[in-house]
């Protein structure tokens, strides 16, 4: 289960060149006025990572958490502490 993401574009690295756009699945990116990726959709981003792998810029860093329920529900109402 995904807490939060957060995906980092260094404006100053990224040359532009529209890889992560093109191989996002989800397409959480848009291009601005410069054709730089701009997060639009951070939501609908599944944490594949094909953007920070294929970035040859290196001006992309995806960050995920993932949370970690204290508790799971193991059937008729009952819990159990992880």
């Amino acid at each position: 289960m995904r807490a939060m993401d957060s995906i980092m574009v260094d404006d100053v690295l990224c040359k532009a060149c529209g890889i992560c756009v093109d191989l996002c699945p989800k397409s959480v990116y848009d291009m601005d006025q410069d054709g730089k990726p701009v997060v639009t959709r951070l939501d609908d981003c599944n944490g594949c990572l094909f953007c920070e792998w294929h970035c040859p810029d290196f001006a992309i860093r995806v960050q995920i958490e993932i949370a970690s329920p204290s508790r799971v529900e193991v059937g008729a109402g009952v819990t159990e502490a992880l």
